[in-house]
Protein backbone atom coordinates (compact mmCIF):
# COMPACT_ATOMS: atom_id res chain seq x y z
CA UNK A 1 0.00 0.00 0.00
CA UNK A 2 1.59 3.12 -1.21
CA UNK A 3 2.08 5.81 2.10
CA UNK A 4 0.47 9.23 2.20
CA UNK A 5 0.99 12.17 -0.96
CA UNK A 6 2.78 15.84 0.82
CA UNK A 7 1.55 18.57 -0.76
CA UNK A 8 4.37 21.30 -0.77
CA UNK A 9 2.39 24.82 -0.74
CA UNK A 10 3.81 28.21 -1.78
CA UNK A 11 2.15 31.01 -1.42
CA UNK A 12 2.18 34.99 -0.81
CA UNK A 13 -1.18 36.41 -1.03
CA UNK A 14 -5.02 35.38 -0.66
CA UNK A 15 -5.21 34.31 2.63
CA UNK A 16 -8.77 32.94 1.92
CA UNK A 17 -8.07 31.19 -0.99
CA UNK A 18 -5.30 29.42 0.56
CA UNK A 19 -6.45 28.33 3.81
CA UNK A 20 -9.53 27.33 1.32
CA UNK A 21 -7.25 25.20 -0.43
CA UNK A 22 -5.49 23.89 2.64
CA UNK A 23 -8.61 22.77 4.18
CA UNK A 24 -9.24 20.99 0.84
CA UNK A 25 -6.30 18.85 0.35
CA UNK A 26 -5.81 17.88 4.63
CA UNK A 27 -7.47 14.57 3.96
CA UNK A 28 -7.10 10.64 5.22
CA UNK A 29 -4.51 10.69 1.90
CA UNK A 30 -2.57 13.85 2.46
CA UNK A 31 -0.69 16.35 4.67
CA UNK A 32 0.21 19.91 3.56
CA UNK A 33 3.11 22.12 4.41
CA UNK A 34 3.09 25.68 3.40
CA UNK A 35 5.73 28.18 3.06
CA UNK A 36 4.19 32.06 2.85
CA UNK A 37 6.44 34.75 1.64
CA UNK A 38 8.65 36.44 4.37
CA UNK A 39 7.45 39.26 3.03
CA UNK A 40 3.47 39.12 4.15
CA UNK A 41 3.60 38.80 7.87
CA UNK A 42 -0.20 39.22 7.67
CA UNK A 43 -0.71 36.11 5.65
CA UNK A 44 1.61 34.29 7.84
CA UNK A 45 0.03 35.61 11.02
CA UNK A 46 -3.34 34.49 9.95
CA UNK A 47 -2.64 31.32 8.50
CA UNK A 48 -0.80 30.56 11.86
CA UNK A 49 -3.61 31.36 13.99
CA UNK A 50 -6.14 29.78 11.12
CA UNK A 51 -4.00 26.57 11.11
CA UNK A 52 -3.06 26.18 14.96
CA UNK A 53 -6.04 23.40 15.15
CA UNK A 54 -5.77 21.67 11.88
CA UNK A 55 -4.19 18.19 11.89
CA UNK A 56 -2.05 17.31 8.94
CA UNK A 57 -1.15 21.02 8.14
CA UNK A 58 2.19 22.57 8.51
CA UNK A 59 3.17 26.32 8.63
CA UNK A 60 6.65 26.35 8.03
CA UNK A 61 8.17 28.80 10.76
CA UNK A 62 11.47 29.44 8.76
CA UNK A 63 10.56 31.82 5.42
CA UNK A 64 12.20 33.24 2.59
CA UNK A 65 11.08 36.26 0.63
CA UNK A 66 10.60 35.10 -2.09
CA UNK A 67 10.98 37.08 -5.71
CA UNK A 68 10.06 36.17 -9.27
CA UNK A 69 12.08 34.48 -11.19
CA UNK A 70 14.90 34.97 -8.43
CA UNK A 71 17.07 32.37 -6.70
CA UNK A 72 14.56 32.89 -3.65
CA UNK A 73 12.13 30.74 -5.12
CA UNK A 74 14.25 27.81 -5.37
CA UNK A 75 15.56 28.54 -1.67
CA UNK A 76 11.77 28.13 -0.76
CA UNK A 77 11.64 24.87 -2.64
CA UNK A 78 14.41 23.34 -1.13
CA UNK A 79 13.36 24.38 2.55
CA UNK A 80 9.48 23.08 1.77
CA UNK A 81 11.12 19.43 0.86
CA UNK A 82 13.56 19.59 3.92
CA UNK A 83 11.27 20.25 6.13
CA UNK A 84 8.92 17.44 4.80
CA UNK A 85 11.64 15.03 4.90
CA UNK A 86 12.49 15.99 8.50
CA UNK A 87 9.12 15.86 9.87
CA UNK A 88 9.33 12.07 10.50
CA UNK A 89 5.82 11.11 8.18
CA UNK A 90 6.35 8.61 5.40
CA UNK A 91 5.21 9.49 2.43
CA UNK A 92 5.64 8.35 -1.27
CA UNK A 93 5.00 11.42 -2.80
CA UNK A 94 5.52 14.98 -2.78
CA UNK A 95 3.87 17.58 -5.10
CA UNK A 96 5.03 20.96 -5.30
CA UNK A 97 1.94 23.72 -6.12
CA UNK A 98 1.05 27.15 -5.54
CA UNK A 99 -1.30 29.12 -3.25
CA UNK A 100 -3.45 29.10 -6.73
CA UNK A 101 -3.68 25.77 -7.72
CA UNK A 102 -6.26 23.07 -7.22
CA UNK A 103 -7.19 19.44 -6.98
CA UNK A 104 -9.12 19.08 -9.75
CA UNK A 105 -10.02 15.36 -9.66
CA UNK A 106 -10.80 13.51 -6.24
CA UNK A 107 -8.52 12.72 -3.55
CA UNK A 108 -8.68 8.72 -4.17
CA UNK A 109 -8.36 8.98 -7.38
CA UNK A 110 -4.77 11.08 -7.66
CA UNK A 111 -3.75 8.73 -4.98
CA UNK A 112 -4.78 5.72 -6.78
CA UNK A 113 -2.74 7.02 -9.78
CA UNK A 114 0.09 7.25 -8.18
CA UNK A 115 -0.04 4.20 -6.38
CA UNK A 116 -0.45 2.28 -10.09
CA UNK A 117 2.33 4.40 -11.50
CA UNK A 118 4.75 4.41 -8.24
CA UNK A 119 7.40 4.98 -8.80
CA UNK A 120 7.31 7.56 -11.59
CA UNK A 121 8.32 10.76 -11.44
CA UNK A 122 5.69 13.76 -12.58
CA UNK A 123 8.04 16.48 -13.49
CA UNK A 124 8.73 18.30 -17.14
CA UNK A 125 12.31 17.60 -18.60
CA UNK A 126 13.62 18.48 -21.28
CA UNK A 127 16.40 20.42 -23.37
CA UNK A 128 15.24 23.73 -24.56
CA UNK A 129 18.69 25.40 -25.60
CA UNK A 130 16.44 28.83 -26.39
CA UNK A 131 16.70 28.95 -22.58
CA UNK A 132 20.44 28.10 -21.86
CA UNK A 133 21.31 31.97 -21.70
CA UNK A 134 18.93 32.01 -18.38
CA UNK A 135 21.48 29.69 -16.53
CA UNK A 136 24.66 30.33 -18.55
CA UNK A 137 24.82 34.19 -17.90
CA UNK A 138 25.11 36.64 -15.10
CA UNK A 139 21.69 37.95 -14.60
CA UNK A 140 22.03 41.18 -12.32
CA UNK A 141 19.36 41.49 -9.50
CA UNK A 142 17.34 38.63 -10.21
CA UNK A 143 15.38 39.21 -7.03
CA UNK A 144 13.83 42.15 -8.32
CA UNK A 145 13.39 40.45 -12.02
CA UNK A 146 10.10 42.22 -12.35
CA UNK A 147 11.20 45.68 -12.72
CA UNK A 148 11.02 46.64 -16.50
CA UNK A 149 15.17 48.39 -16.02
CA UNK A 150 16.50 45.15 -14.43
CA UNK A 151 14.76 42.92 -16.81
CA UNK A 152 15.77 45.10 -19.92
CA UNK A 153 19.12 44.89 -18.96
CA UNK A 154 19.19 41.13 -18.56
CA UNK A 155 17.30 40.34 -21.44
CA UNK A 156 20.31 41.95 -23.16
CA UNK A 157 23.08 40.08 -21.15
CA UNK A 158 21.27 36.77 -23.00
CA UNK A 159 21.09 38.28 -25.97
CA UNK A 160 24.87 38.72 -26.24
CA UNK A 161 25.22 35.35 -24.93
CA UNK A 162 22.52 33.38 -27.44
CA UNK A 163 24.18 35.71 -30.47
CA UNK A 164 27.82 35.97 -29.65
CA UNK A 165 28.34 33.14 -27.17
CA UNK A 166 29.94 35.28 -24.73
CA UNK A 167 29.05 34.82 -20.89
CA UNK A 168 29.97 33.20 -17.85
CA UNK A 169 28.89 29.37 -18.74
CA UNK A 170 28.63 28.26 -15.22
CA UNK A 171 26.92 24.67 -16.77
CA UNK A 172 27.86 23.01 -20.08
CA UNK A 173 24.95 23.71 -22.45
CA UNK A 174 24.00 19.26 -22.42
CA UNK A 175 23.54 19.09 -18.99
CA UNK A 176 21.19 22.20 -19.10
CA UNK A 177 17.03 20.82 -18.65
CA UNK A 178 14.03 22.68 -17.94
CA UNK A 179 10.16 22.37 -17.27
CA UNK A 180 7.85 24.03 -15.13
CA UNK A 181 8.78 24.79 -11.75
CA UNK A 182 5.64 22.12 -10.53
CA UNK A 183 6.30 18.42 -10.44
CA UNK A 184 4.96 15.46 -7.83
CA UNK A 185 8.26 13.51 -7.30
CA UNK A 186 9.05 10.42 -5.21
CA UNK A 187 10.50 10.56 -1.48
CA UNK A 188 12.86 8.91 -2.40
CA UNK A 189 14.29 11.16 -5.61
CA UNK A 190 13.55 14.29 -3.16
CA UNK A 191 15.58 12.91 -0.47
CA UNK A 192 18.13 12.03 -2.81
CA UNK A 193 18.44 15.24 -4.02
CA UNK A 194 18.54 16.70 -0.87
CA UNK A 195 21.35 14.86 0.06
CA UNK A 196 23.17 15.67 -2.64
CA UNK A 197 22.85 19.72 -2.16
CA UNK A 198 24.00 19.35 1.62
CA UNK A 199 27.30 17.65 0.42
CA UNK A 200 27.99 19.87 -1.92
CA UNK A 201 26.57 23.38 -1.22
CA UNK A 202 28.76 25.42 -4.12
CA UNK A 203 26.37 23.22 -6.80
CA UNK A 204 23.32 25.05 -5.50
CA UNK A 205 24.99 28.30 -5.35
CA UNK A 206 26.12 28.10 -9.14
CA UNK A 207 22.49 28.93 -9.58
CA UNK A 208 22.64 32.52 -8.00
CA UNK A 209 22.30 35.32 -11.00
CA UNK A 210 20.90 33.35 -12.92
CA UNK A 211 17.01 33.58 -13.99
CA UNK A 212 13.99 31.10 -13.08
CA UNK A 213 16.32 28.60 -11.39
CA UNK A 214 13.25 27.04 -10.21
CA UNK A 215 12.74 25.87 -13.64
CA UNK A 216 16.16 24.28 -13.71
CA UNK A 217 17.25 23.14 -10.65
CA UNK A 218 15.26 19.90 -10.22
CA UNK A 219 15.45 18.81 -13.47
CA UNK A 220 18.97 19.33 -13.42
CA UNK A 221 19.61 17.67 -10.61
CA UNK A 222 17.61 14.83 -11.69
CA UNK A 223 19.79 14.39 -15.16
CA UNK A 224 23.04 14.31 -12.89
CA UNK A 225 22.32 11.99 -10.37
CA UNK A 226 20.86 9.37 -12.66
CA UNK A 227 17.46 9.10 -11.58
CA UNK A 228 15.56 10.29 -14.64
CA UNK A 229 14.93 6.34 -15.37
CA UNK A 230 11.77 7.05 -13.97
CA UNK A 231 10.69 10.15 -15.41
CA UNK A 232 7.43 10.54 -16.70
CA UNK A 233 7.96 13.73 -18.88
CA UNK A 234 4.08 15.28 -17.55
CA UNK A 235 3.93 17.05 -14.67
CA UNK A 236 -0.26 16.28 -14.35
CA UNK A 237 -1.36 19.73 -14.28
CA UNK A 238 -3.84 21.31 -16.43
CA UNK A 239 -2.78 24.87 -16.83
CA UNK A 240 -3.61 27.57 -19.97
CA UNK A 241 -1.01 29.60 -21.31
CA UNK A 242 -2.65 30.53 -24.40
CA UNK A 243 -2.33 34.16 -25.34
CA UNK A 244 0.08 34.11 -22.34
CA UNK A 245 3.31 34.76 -21.85
CA UNK A 246 4.71 35.58 -18.10
CA UNK A 247 1.38 34.35 -16.27
CA UNK A 248 -0.99 31.37 -16.92
CA UNK A 249 -4.63 31.99 -17.57
CA UNK A 250 -6.96 32.64 -14.20
CA UNK A 251 -8.91 29.96 -15.02
CA UNK A 252 -13.06 30.89 -14.07
CA UNK A 253 -16.16 28.73 -14.53
CA UNK A 254 -15.72 29.61 -18.46
CA UNK A 255 -12.84 26.04 -18.14
CA UNK A 256 -14.73 24.23 -16.52
CA UNK A 257 -16.09 21.23 -19.07
CA UNK A 258 -12.35 21.67 -20.37
CA UNK A 259 -10.89 21.40 -16.98
CA UNK A 260 -13.02 18.04 -16.28
CA UNK A 261 -12.57 16.50 -19.84
CA UNK A 262 -8.38 16.89 -19.20
CA UNK A 263 -6.16 14.07 -17.80
CA UNK A 264 -4.87 16.41 -15.59
CA UNK A 265 -5.04 15.91 -11.56
CA UNK A 266 -4.28 19.30 -10.19
CA UNK A 267 -5.00 23.05 -11.86
CA UNK A 268 -2.83 26.30 -12.25
CA UNK A 269 -4.40 29.02 -11.43
CA UNK A 270 -7.89 30.15 -10.12
CA UNK A 271 -8.32 33.52 -7.92
CA UNK A 272 -11.18 33.61 -5.78
CA UNK A 273 -11.73 37.07 -5.73
CA UNK A 274 -12.14 36.82 -9.69
CA UNK A 275 -14.44 34.05 -9.38
CA UNK A 276 -15.00 31.44 -6.65
CA UNK A 277 -17.71 29.56 -8.38
CA UNK A 278 -15.30 27.27 -10.49
CA UNK A 279 -13.23 26.97 -6.96
CA UNK A 280 -16.29 25.82 -4.98
CA UNK A 281 -17.06 23.48 -8.15
CA UNK A 282 -13.84 21.58 -8.44
CA UNK A 283 -13.12 21.86 -4.42
CA UNK A 284 -17.13 19.69 -4.65
CA UNK A 285 -15.74 17.03 -7.05
CA UNK A 286 -11.97 16.56 -4.93
CA UNK A 287 -13.67 15.24 -2.67
CA UNK A 288 -15.85 12.57 -3.98
CA UNK A 289 -15.50 9.20 -2.46
CA UNK A 290 -17.28 7.06 -5.44
CA UNK A 291 -14.79 6.90 -7.99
Amino acid sequence: MMNRIAYLVMCHKNGRQVMTLINSLVSEYADVYVHVDKKNDELYLSLSESLNNTSGAYLLKERVAVSWGGFSQLEAIILLIKTMLRSGIKYSYASLISGQDLLIKPHIQFYKYLETYYPQEFIELERHPEFDARINTFQIGTNIGRYKCVRVLNYFLRYIYNHMHIGIKKFNVEDIYKGGEWWTLTEKSLKTIVEFVDENPAYMNKFKHTMCADEHFIQMLIKKLGIDGQVCNNNLRYIDWKDCKDNPKILTNDDYERIMASSAFIGRKFDMEKDSVICDRLIEYSRKKDC
